[in-house]
């Protein structure tokens, strides 16, 4: 029975990590297309630009793996619940420009290039910490 119990959460965590990288695409197109038209079309700091695009594609990913991803912790208050999800945003964003500064600055990798790998970066923080401190360990 117990190895039934853990290949169902196996199982469960294989698909949740599908469809977290599923969102993860559909969230890096929006941030990338924003980046370049905030740095190349209206000329902003590449860093600047990395966090507007940032803060665009987190909006859409939270309502994302809201819906699709997470089962979200239903003791949590709305509030409460947008707060520590902006939280751990703040910190993948945080994580991003420092990692974009790294490449981009230090190790002279063009801006487009080093979002990529800012994004690969961040994209695991974003599942282990909204895994952590906002799902429900009960999942449906």
């Amino acid at each position: 029975m117990k190895h039934h119990k853990v290949m169902h959460r196996i199982k469960q965590v294989i698909q949740q990590v599908f469809r977290f990288s599923i969102v993860g695409v559909i969230a890096f197109i929006i941030d990338y297309c924003c980046l370049l038209f905030s740095a190349e079309v209206l000329n902003i700091n590449y860093l600047a630009s990395a966090a507007i695009a940032f803060s665009v594609a987190a909006l859409s990913n939270y309502f994302l793996s809201k819906k699709w991803v997470f089962f979200y912790k239903k003791k949590l208050n709305k509030v409460f619940e947008i707060m520590v999800f902006i939280a751990l945003s703040i910190v993948g964003l945080l994580l991003n420009q420092l990692f974009m500064w790294i490449f981009t600055d230090k190790l002279f990798i063009d801006y487009r290039i080093s979002k990529i790998f800012a994004v690969v970066i961040v994209m695991v923080w974003n599942f282990f910490s909204r895994k952590r401190f906002l799902e429900n360990p009960k999942q449906k």
